[in-house]
């Protein structure tokens, strides 16, 4: 397994690794799409690898293989009952880390995508994460580290994981994706600001994400022309759900971060962001993190907007 730029999780795996003693719970928060999964097989790989190579798993023994495949029996991905974890669904786990592994020593608990997840079910986890079975270890998943409780975050490892540079996301897609060009996949890590998951469903032609590009660069067209009223359009349009217009957001977002530091941006019909000048980017930049933000809250997606594009143009 190769995780691409990940030293937020890597380097603090490898150091526990060295020293033969791991932390129970990790909290692993990020954009969808930026290897939250993949991070969490990671870490199960560290504690159920055989044969490991130095500090980091071989990524091709028995159990390796089968945590990658998802069919080691030590490494549970706890499903939902509902649209998110219920506390019947975690207790169901703490009853069963009190159990002893199958095969390994250890056995390890997938919490995947805990968003909008109840504090009741939160505090169920309080048990295993303070106290925890010696052989048990528990990973949890989310867009943001607000998804979790603090008596939760306090007591587990954090890892944001983080998204590398275009070059670097370009990087990685030519050796996911080898039958592309390298100007469809540098495109694809600019359009995505370098989320791997996020870039190769759009060169593979996912519909919602091709729209949902297409819409942020019309956002960031009229942003570039100054015409607020048809940023007002563009966004009312986005806000059909506040998880799509996150992901809009967060793709301006990119458009915008990128022209404040490099003040030069992909022409759109001859107009540039960096004309508006780098402390008007930047403000920008702020409203725009601040309003994604928003969208992981019960917030109305219109008013919102509403809000936001005067902001922009204030």
């Amino acid at each position: 397994m190769k995780l691409y730029s990940k030293p937020a999780v890597t380097l603090p795996m490898e150091r526990m690794s060295a020293s033969g003693r791991f932390v129970h719970s990790y909290l692993i928060t990020g954009d969808a799409g930026a290897g939250k999964k993949t991070c969490a097989d990671y870490i199960a790989m560290q504690l159920l690898c055989s044969d490991k190579n130095g500090s980091a798993p071989c990524g091709s023994c028995r159990e390796c293989s089968r945590v990658q495949k998802h069919i080691h029996p030590d490494y549970i991905i706890v499903e939902k009952s509902k649209k998110s974890f219920s506390i019947e669904d975690v207790r169901a786990v703490v009853e069963d880390s009190y159990t002893a592994p199958n095969d390994c020593d250890r056995k390890v608990y997938l919490f995947a995508d805990c968003d909008g997840w109840s504090d009741a079910a939160q505090n169920a986890t309080l048990k295993i994460t303070e106290d925890p079975p010696d052989s048990a270890y528990f990973i949890f998943t989310g867009q943001s580290e607000n998804t979790f409780l603090p008596t939760l975050r306090s007591r587990s490892m954090l890892m944001a994981v983080g998204n590398p540079s275009a070059d670097e996301c370009a990087k990685a897609l030519s050796e996911l994706l080898p039958d592309h060009s390298t100007d469809e996949l540098l495109s694809a890590a600019k359009s995505t600001g370098g989320n791997i998951g996020r870039a190769m469903a759009l060169i593979q032609g996912d519909e919602e994400l091709i729209n949902e590009t297409s819409l942020a660069r019309d956002i960031v067209d009229s942003l570039a022309r100054g015409d607020e009223y048809r940023t007002a359009v563009l966004l009312s349009k986005a806000a059909k759900t506040r998880e799509g217009l996150r992901r809009v957001l967060c793709a301006v977002s990119y458009e915008v971060r990128d022209s404040a530091v490099t003040r030069t941006v992909t022409p759109v019909e001859g107009e540039k962001l960096s004309r508006l000048g780098t402390g008007r980017l930047l403000r920008m930049y702020d409203a725009l993190s601040a309003a994604q933000s928003r969208c992981l809250l019960n917030c109305n997606a219109d008013a919102l907007c509403s809000a936001l594009c005067a902001q922009l143009y204030s």
